[in-house]
């Protein structure tokens, strides 16, 4: 999930704010920069996916919660689509021969950042699932809060005890630390 959340919050960072902002210096400017972007940007994408993918399927083969592998399918979905789809885009951009400042070069920077935007709503979609996936079994979140801090529970951590359903008058009434017994279920 730490891949996949990753993936897309680079993603959308791209989407809402670096692409826009690429674009408002100009065409040329925009143009001239998308390449060195584009390079950084592909090496840390590629790989976060790849690894998210395999993390998720190593997740599905010992849960075999199919939400866990459908999240990593679309997480990797992003490679072949930006292989596919996107990477004619990123030739063109990147080719010497582009007037950097021409109308062309425009239009090729607008197609991709709406391309671009795909693979942002993919990886969300991954990680939304991810999320549901984890917080909808609620021992897995009362173990996952005992496993960070169990005193962080009889302290206050609200949102443990409110994931868990733990009543906040005494989070601790019917949950002993040395007993597999949890208060729910």
């Amino acid at each position: 999930m730490l891949s996949c959340g990753l993936f897309a919050g680079a993603a959308v960072y791209i989407n809402l704010v670096e692409h826009p902002a690429r674009m408002e210096c100009g065409t040329e400017l925009a143009a001239t920069e998308f390449g060195p972007s584009y390079h950084r940007a592909a090496i840390m994408q590629a790989s976060l996916a790849v690894l998210g993918f395999v993390a998720s399927i190593a997740a599905w083969l010992a849960e075999r919660n199919w939400g866990l592998l459908l999240g990593g399918v679309l997480l990797v979905a992003v490679v072949p689509f930006t292989l596919v789809v996107i990477l004619p885009t990123n030739k063109k951009l990147l080719d010497p021969a582009l007037d950097k400042g021409s109308e062309q070069a425009r239009q090729l920077l607008l197609r991709w950042g709406r391309l671009h935007a795909v693979r942002s709503i993919l990886s969300m979609l991954s990680l939304l699932i991810f999320l549901y996936v984890i917080f909808s079994d609620k021992r897995d979140v009362l173990l996952a809060c005992r496993a960070m801090d169990f005193r962080s529970i009889r302290r206050g951590s609200y949102m443990c005890r409110y994931l868990c359903g733990i009543r906040l008058n005494n989070p601790l009434s019917t949950y002993n630390r040395d007993d597999e017994q949890l208060p729910f279920r």
